[in-house]
């Protein structure tokens, strides 16, 4: 299993690790039976269980013990390992031993002691079977290839073995090493640097430890097997990509060429200047290939002045304008009480440049990473101890770059940063006027990426000497990276290799050390040295004087209208955009409170005050609450405790605290007393996990909602079945839909209605929490979960069962349990979320508000609030929708949907929802009320459809066959290209596939896979309405898929920055032939990429028609393989044909593969679905 071997370097199963043990059996077979090995003859389930249980590990913890004669029993022995585990370090973290602090029954030991456990220990004997235990980690088989873990240590304390090879962090890239000998003569041995591949990520690519000297003359590589010999067009193979599964018949891709990956060249982390030190420095500085910039931009809010007025250029807690403020203040005078200022001199801003040479923290050193995922730099804006070094010697290498930043000083001084700002990002004429008229467009004011990347680099040239990037090349290099900084979308980083990419180390005077010779030897340690100062220097510059330029200048954020593009307001604009929003709060949905009756609510509550962010949405902004911001927890002692420590420091009214003071020095900081660090989306999930138990066990409180395509497709299905159950010939009658939208759905909910609705939801006492951890490789990537299930407090749950149950609706997943679970009474559930509905506390800017009415937006229990709320609404006021069989209502939230074959119901329905709901305080807003047929409410004639395809929720319902098909018309224009997230760090040809693959999961569930959801006899060009249907599906989705697959390819290829060139290279013969070279591996990489997604297409065909749910509800799917993979090379072939230019040989072989003979039949039969009009939505895209 992937997965196993991505923790543990042996794993065998139970016959093959005894066999390999080398122990004979004690067991004494029956007259009827014999036994070989390990196994009993006629023994199906202890035999079945001997060849699937795996046993691993990754140390080998010695010779096993003998075998002897069995003297204890299976209690004995579990009760041996639990004892023997106490003297081991690990011992909390052992599967067995899990809950023996806290006296929780661990149901782990009891599936230990089963039958055939207990038949295997009079194989192997209570000595053998101690050391099995003891040592190794064992896994027992699950439905669907998932293992349960039964011994060692949790997984979940467990790191793959990649990861954990790649926290040793060596000061070189791991395919490069160095070594020095202290002679005069120094012998250096280098392995040379390949060119970085993102897509050789099976391959070793280091030489064996014993070869050291550089091979002078390249190995001659084996061609790769050719594509068009293998089965990669043969629809009945079950393939999958590559890196989803090893064995799969997919072609192992050659490298990607430049023209594909951005080239990353070696960077290492180079040690310190101080020679005493570098060696122990250089084992813990970790790589810089993978140091994103990105993460601190977004949602900052704006720096005000002394008159109240936004700021633009640096914050004042930067350290050239905190040395600015202190040349203002040096002749102002100082009361007696008061601390004298830092001393921040050019040396102290030496020191932030480069931390390495001072010994500070820096963001090379491994313990600044983060161990799992991606690393997310910490915030350098203010260093507590920089100020140290102001009255030290300048380090003899940065003398150079002393004289530079001092006259980055004197630049900096006299740089008028409202100048520029106003230059190059000019405020909008038509400002927001007094009264925002409603459905304003707000994008309107934002500035375009051209514009802020001007100001910025407008700010570097005017600030930064230009000494320190030398030459126009270099400054054409940094300034390129600004504007693809500046461009960046949502979900995609920046590395500091990006950063520095065909940077000219050689032409920066600066770097060159004191007395250096021109024409001089460089030696490796100069320009090792040389390069981790420009590291230094060009991280200081991108995350200590860009981001926090761009944080102070302009707001940052995401929208509604795009999904991943990042759009900027200027500071002063968004301040004047939001205005009359937060104004607005005062007088509707919240209620302002004084700051005591915040610190009293808050000490009384268990909850803190939330931050609101508005995101410019289509008509205006939509206030978000940020419900993730952590917080510390204190108990009531300690709160105590806090407040007489306040008190008698107002009672003393001491000197001010200075302004740059490091809160871990300081010992009398309360916050060494905090108990808990949470957020308040965090203390509300397990009363999450509760309300979605109820939620399963009753489903009548919900009535018609819906939280997934899976309780649509069992609610349309049913209905359907219904419907054709009615009619005598099979066909459906007429139907007539209905949507409806609530107005401000969230906000207008009703705090008494809304814990009146709560008191009839929890139906026992007391529940608890059952907390696991899944492991699963998807798509080749390692990852885990750490899911949670509620279950009413009288249950007896066995873990090894509910593993069993939850299996079914999984894939070759790991499972593990954490043994100790919360258990919550009822009482303190409703507390909980009574706290949460009636003292919301939100603060915008220094005013605190209490919601008032509605539930807050961004709360894990705020969706499950809704859908409550209004599934009772449905009870009392809708409940004539659900009498009889001929009519469905469903609501995703607020967003409601009827449809019957009664018009009459039809249209009270709509008379109902458009008069308003006043006990709910429910209204809809009859603009968003659409119907398939003609009708007129009050005098308003509401919006009727166009042909049959009702739109809701992001899918397409047809109101003749009711088959579904997912709506893209959200999609066209800038809307779909800015849906993109490009990865742009390593292996980046692996997280290629991986985000083609994650393109299709959406669209792949049984709900447009059911060729028997559509109900119609009428047949369309030979296809009935339910092929038709999941045929238009499958070929919708790979059309999707194809064209972010060529879109993402543009974006890898317009990132390249080997496009920074002065001058025009010629090329030499043999250069062409190595970049023909390059281009055909690349063009084989990207057809077996294709090829491995329209396979992958046909197993998520006939996998999510095969689920547990599918069958309980006799799902069908009457779809070949080879029309699966027609139409998906029909799909990458009609969107490459449009830029052939760019793929000539794709488009040639997949051109030749869709007119292939043995598709003849396939093309007449499908040729319908490719020409229907409704797909005529991908032309408007653009991509």
């Amino acid at each position: 299993m992937d997965v196993l071997h991505k923790l543990f370097k042996h794993v065998d199963n139970m016959q093959e690790f005894l066999l390999q043990c080398e122990i004979s059996s004690t067991y004494n077979p029956s007259s009827n039976s014999t036994q070989t090995g390990f196994l009993i003859h006629g023994d199906y389930a202890f035999n079945t269980f001997m060849e699937t249980t795996l046993v691993c590990s990754n140390e080998v913890p010695g010779s096993p013990p003998a075998i002897s004669s069995i003297r204890s029993t299976q209690t004995e022995v579990v009760r041996r390992v639990i004892d023997k585990c106490k003297t081991h370090k690990k011992y909390c973290k052992r599967i067995l031993c899990l809950g023996q602090h806290k006296n929780f029954p661990n149901t782990m030991i009891k599936s230990i002691k089963s039958s055939i456990w207990l038949k295997l220990l009079s194989i192997i004997g209570d000595e053998m079977m101690v050391h099995l235990l003891f040592h190794y980690s064992i896994f027992t088989l699950l439905p669907n290839s998932c293992y349960l873990q039964v011994s060692g240590v949790s997984i979940s304390d467990s790191e793959p073995l990649e990861l954990a090879d790649s926290r040793l962090f060596a000061p070189f890239p791991p395919n490069m090493e160095f070594t020095t000998t202290p002679n005069k003569k120094r012998k250096r041995d280098a392995q040379l640097p390949k060119a970085q591949d993102s897509t050789d990520i099976d391959q070793d690519e280091t030489l064996p430890a014993k070869k050291k000297r550089i091979r002078r003359f390249k190995r001659k590589v084996k061609p790769l097997p050719d594509s068009t010999k293998t089965d990669l067009d043969d629809p009945d193979v079950d393939g999958r990509m590559d890196l989803d599964d090893p064995e799969a018949k997919t072609i192992i891709p050659p490298p990607v060429a430049s023209h594909l990956v951005v080239p990353v060249a070696p960077a290492p982390a180079l040690e310190k200047n101080r020679s005493n030190e570098s060696r122990a420095e250089s084992k813990d500085e970790g790589k810089d290939g993978d140091l994103g910039f990105k993460r601190r931009v977004l949602y900052s809010r704006p720096f005000h002045g002394v008159k109240n007025e936004v700021l633009v250029g640096l914050p004042k807690i930067h350290v050239l304008s905190l040395y600015r403020l202190q040349i203002l203040r040096k002749d102002q005078p100082r009361t007696p009480t008061q601390k004298p200022w830092p001393t921040i001199t050019a040396q102290t801003i030496l020191a932030y440049i480069f931390p390495r040479q001072y010994g500070l923290e820096h963001i090379f050193k491994k313990d600044s990473q983060k161990s799992f995922g991606r690393p997310i730099p910490p915030d350098y804006t203010v260093r507590y101890n920089a100020d140290h070094f102001h009255d030290k010697p300048v380090p003899k290498r940065l003398r150079k770059a002393f004289e530079l930043v001092q006259q980055m000083i004197r630049l900096h001084s006299t740089c008028n940063f409202k100048a520029l700002y106003n230059k190059h990002c000019p405020a909008p004429t038509d400002l927001p006027g007094s009264t925002p008229l409603p459905g304003r467009d707000y994008m309107r004011w934002t500035s375009p990426f051209f514009n802020v990347s001007g100001f910025v680099k407008a700010v570097v040239r005017r600030v930064i000497p230009k000494k320190f990037l030398s030459t126009t090349h270099n400054t054409m290099v940094v300034f390129k990276a600004i504007d693809r900084f500046v461009r960046l979308r949502k979900s995609e980083d920046m590395t500091l290799q990006h950063a520095i990419d065909e940077f000219k180390m050689s032409d920066c005077e600066w770097l060159v050390p004191l007395g250096f010779q021109q024409g001089q030897h460089i030696p490796l340690s100069d320009t090792l040295k040389r390069r981790q100062l420009l590291e230094d220097f060009t991280f200081w510059l991108f995350d200590g004087f860009i981001i926090p330029l761009i944080k102070t200048s302009f707001y940052v954020t995401d929208t509604t209208v795009y999904r991943n593009r990042i759009v900027y307001f200027r500071s002063d604009i968004w301040k004047l955009c939001c205005f009359h929003i937060f104004e607005s709060l005062g007088t509707s949905t919240y209620k302002k409170i004084s700051e005591k009756q915040a610190k009293r609510t808050e000490n009384e509550s268990q909850f803190r005050v939330s931050r609101v962010r508005l995101v410019p949405k289509k008509n205006g902004l939509r206030p978000i609450l940020n419900l993730r911001r952590r917080f510390s927890v204190m108990s009531k002692e300690e709160r105590e405790d806090e407040d007489e420590l306040k008190k008698k420091e107002d009672q003393k009214h001491g000197p001010p605290k200075p302004t740059l003071k490091d809160p871990s020095t300081d010992k009398e900081n309360p916050k060494e007393k905090y108990t808990v660090i949470t957020t308040t989306n965090k203390i509300l999930k397990d009363a999450m996990h509760i309300l979605n138990y109820e939620k399963g066990n009753n489903p009548q409180l919900m009535g018609g909602a819906v939280a997934s395509l899976t309780d649509i497709y069992l609610k349309l299905k049913t209905f359907a079945n219904a419907l054709q159950a009615q009619s005598s010939n099979g066909d459906l009658p007429k139907l007539y839909f209905v949507k409806v939208d609530i107005t401000a759905a969230f906000d207008s909910i009703k705090h008494d209605k809304l814990l009146e609705v709560l008191n009839d939801v929890f139906t026992d006492e007391d529940y608890f929490i059952v907390k696991y951890f899944l492991a699963s490789a998807v798509d080749g990537k390692y990852s885990r979960k750490w899911p949670k299930k509620a279950f009413p407090g009288s249950a007896n749950v066995h873990f090894a069962a509910l593993a069993n149950d939850m299996a079914k609706d999984m894939k070759k997943t790991l499972v593990a349990d954490t043994v100790v679970y919360d258990r919550y009474e009822k009482d303190d559930i409703w507390q909980m979320l009574e706290e949460h509905i009636t003292t919301n506390l939100v603060k915008v800017g220094r005013q605190t508000y209490r919601q008032r009415q509605g539930i807050p937006q961004g709360s894990v229990v705020s969706a499950l609030l809704c859908s409550l709320y209004y599934g009772h609404l449905e009870q009392a006021e809708l409940s004539f929708t659900n009498q009889g069989n001929d009519g469905l209502l469903l609501h995703y939230v607020d967003d409601f949907i009827y449809m019957t074959s009664n018009r009459e119901k039809a249209e009270r329905f709509l008379q109902v929802m458009t008069r308003g709901l006043p006990e709910y305080s429910a209204a809809v807003s009859p603009h968003k009320t659409m119907t398939n047929f003609p009708v007129e409410v009050n005098g308003f004639e509401m919006r009727e459809i166009d042909g049959d395809d009702f739109p809701w929720c992001g899918h397409l319902i047809n109101t003749r066959t009711l088959g579904v098909t997912a709506d893209y018309s959200k999609m066209v224009r800038e809307q779909f290209r800015e849906s993109l997230g490009v990865d742009y760090l390593r292996h980046q040809g692996q997280a290629l596939r991986r985000k083609v693959s994650a393109y299709m999961k959406p669209k792949c569930h049984a709900l447009y896979f059911d060729t028997s959801l559509a109900k119609s006899p009428h047949v369309v060009a030979g296809l009935d309405a339910g092929r038709f249907t999941v045929l238009l599906n499958i070929y919708q989705s790979m059309r999707m898929c194809a064209m972010r697959f060529r879109m993402y390819i543009k974006q890898l290829e317009n990132s390249s920055m080997k496009s920074v060139k002065v001058g025009q290279v010629v090329l030499s013969a043999m250069q062409e032939k190595v970049e023909k070279v390059k281009v055909a591996k690349r063009e084989e990489f990207l057809s077996s990429t294709i090829h491995g997604c329209i396979r992958l297409m046909n197993r998520f065909v006939k996998g999510r028609t095969k689920t547990t749910v599918a069958q309980k509800i006799n799902c069908e799917c009457r779809v070949d393989a080879k029309e699966v993979y027609w139409l998906g090379l029909q799909a990458f072939y009609i969107t490459l044909k449009s830029k052939q230019t760019e793929h000539s040989r794709i488009v040639q072989d997949l051109h030749s593969r869709v007119n292939a003979k043995k598709y003849l039949l396939v093309r007449k039969a499908v040729q319908v679905v490719i020409t229907h009009s409704c797909n005529d939505i991908f032309g408007q895209m653009q991509y």
